[in-house]
């Protein structure tokens, strides 16, 4: 029987009980001393857990309140709107703490506080702040107001900081969201996130939540050039094809991964599709080296084209055993203008991986954008990219821009999936569960190490295993980040060494391809008390998630997307900053 009321029991206990024990049971107290402890990232990772394993309907209740205090408004909102009724029964139950139906009711603007929790809501103190906001809120009578305000004032919690200046500003007036913005009283990542007060209140320029449904994918034909994208039936392999006058650029030439191995994609045959003369392609740009975006470049091999792209991309691609041998391989450098026949381009920082570029491409008076895979946050390997370069250029034609989370528009930004990385992995490790997070060999890898050193995750140093270990030396020489230091190991030894003395294992490939190091990672740990925490995309279609879908009902997994393509928000922000006459969306089905 699950319990949610508060236990005298610590967290430390109940913790204990559910990491090492797998007592399911401390999961109700573990969601509830969460939440009033402040962490709410926590209450969201239990809650969400609960609501899987056990469906129970107090679960929701924390979830829409802790993503509410994270700041996703609409999200707890949508959530609420499909399970209100699951919500709204345990009014009349005795099943979790009233202060946290109370706190539900205020939030969510219920009218009227319930019968079953109107004596205890009267109970609270005149200067409780539910009941002043509550007051305030459906009195709008001066004296409610001016009490609000006093509290506002002496108030430290910025949560309610920035929650009370919303109530205020639409009772009375928009002075004081300016007042709050001007107090710094708003905290980034409320701003982030683009609720609705601040973004008025800031002035910041209101975002169309379905703006993306009114644009094309993967083709375009202009009056005097065309785009093409080759079809998506095998899985992401990118290339795209640009014709201007009968001449043409490819834009990236990948391959597609099977369980067990490379899928080349028939790219000579998509050119003769398009009657294209190979002797009028001017160059072919490589955005980054994911193997997706590069992998089929040997099948254009021995036709004479010119292949571009950054030195740290050509690097990396050597590093996983690519050769490039027989290639006219041309280093691009970021903002540099490589002239052509036909056409220029610049490539642009992108901020997904390290060397990957977009690329900023000029024929006659047209103007396109190929953003390929980007980020618009920093990463600890790579900054975002900056928007503002790419207006200071003038009109852009076409914006070709990545859609990978074009359909999820409901995920946790960046640094939150970076704080929940962090913290899951510390209790996992505390409580010394051996954890293994597949991770791309080429960014992800590098990445995860960083965010755990940083967020102080590791008791004992994490392993970096598989073609991750070499790639890391790579990246340390090129950002000067120690990723490899005390708290981050990479080790030759055999399996039996490395199971015995590490208990985190950031391993390649991401994709958990059969045959890989964290595949054999997975085979040596499933039966063992152990973790597997996903950070990034695992095909469906990959038969390695039948065998995780059976892990998980017996052990821990952890879904955290730490992903270095942009989020749906900022799609949304890249298609609004640029204003392009077109857009089509690439990299998506």
């Amino acid at each position: 029987m699950l319990d949610f009321n508060i236990q005298d029991r610590s967290i430390i206990f109940l913790e204990k009980d559910f990491f090492e024990g797998k007592d399911m049971s401390t999961l109700g107290s573990l969601c509830t001393k969460s939440y009033r402890r402040g962490d709410y990232y926590m209450t969201y990772v239990y809650s969400k857990i609960g609501i899987q394993k056990t469906g129970i309907d107090a679960f929701y209740l924390y979830l829409v309140l802790s993503l509410f205090k994270l700041g996703y408004i609409n999200i707890a909102n949508k959530i609420l709107k499909k399970n209100q009724q699951l919500i709204e029964g345990l009014f009349y139950k005795n099943s979790v703490d009233v202060k946290d139906l109370i706190e539900f009711c205020v939030l969510f603007e219920y009218d009227e506080i319930p019968l079953n929790l109107r004596g205890e809501f009267d109970s609270l103190s005149d200067n409780d702040v539910l009941k002043l906001i509550y007051n305030a809120r459906k009195n709008k009578d001066k004296e409610s107001i001016l009490k609000l305000s006093s509290y506002f004032e002496e108030l430290q919690d910025s949560f309610y900081k920035t929650y009370i200046a919303t109530v205020l500003g639409s009772i009375f007036s928009p002075i004081y969201f300016n007042y709050a913005a001007n107090k710094e009283f708003f905290t980034p990542n409320m701003i982030d996130k683009n609720l609705n007060f601040n973004i008025n209140s800031l002035s910041l320029r209101a975002i169309d939540s379905e703006i993306v449904d009114l644009f094309g994918y993967h083709n375009f034909e202009a009056r005097d050039f065309k785009f093409y994208s080759y079809p998506y039936d095998d899985g992401l392999a990118n290339m795209h094809l640009l014709e201007y006058k009968g001449k043409y650029l490819i834009l990236d030439c990948g391959a597609y991964n099977n369980d067990y191995d490379i899928g080349k994609i028939d790219a000579i045959g998509f050119l003769r599709a398009l009657n294209v003369d190979i002797r009028n392609v001017e160059g072919v740009f490589i955005t980054h080296a994911h193997l997706d975006h590069y992998g089929s470049i040997d099948v254009l091999k021995g036709f004479g084209l010119k292949f571009f792209m950054t030195r740290q991309t050509y690097d990396l691609i050597l590093k996983v055993g690519f050769c490039l041998d027989g290639f006219d391989i041309n280093i691009v450098k970021y903002d540099e203008v490589v002239k052509l026949n036909t056409f220029s381009v610049i490539p642009f920082r992108n901020g997904h991986i390290l060397g990957s570029c977009g690329y900023d491409i000029l024929f006659g008076n047209k103007r396109l954008i190929y953003t390929g895979d980007f980020c618009l946050n920093n990463q600890f390997t790579v900054e975002g990219l900056d928007l503002k370069k790419l207006i200071q250029r003038g009109k852009i034609d076409l914006l070709a821009i990545e859609g990978t989370y074009l359909n999820k528009k409901d995920g946790l930004e960046y640094r939150d999936n970076q704080i929940i990385l962090s913290k899951v992995v510390k209790k996992l490790n505390n409580h010394q569960i051996k954890t293994l997070i597949p991770s791309f060999a080429i960014g992800r890898a590098q990445e995860v190490a960083l965010i755990l050193q940083s967020y102080n995750s590791l008791r004992t140093p994490a392993l970096i295993d598989g073609e991750a270990a070499d790639i890391t030396y790579y990246f340390q020489r090129q950002i000067d980040k120690n990723i490899i230091n005390r708290l981050t190991s990479v080790s030759n030894n055999d399996m039996k060494f490395k199971l015995f003395n590490y208990d985190v294992f950031i391993v390649s490939s991401g994709m958990f391809q059969r045959d890989s190091t964290s595949y054999r990672y997975y085979y040596e740990l499933k039966d063992k008390d152990a973790a597997i925490v996903k950070v990034g995309y695992i095909s469906q279609n990959n038969s390695i998630m039948n065998e995780i879908n059976i892990f998980e009902n017996s052990q821990f997994f952890f879904d955290i997307p730490l992903s270095g393509h942009a989020s749906y928000n900022q799609l949304v922000e890249a298609i609004i900053t640029l204003s392009p006459e077109n857009v089509i969306f690439v990299h998506t089905v």
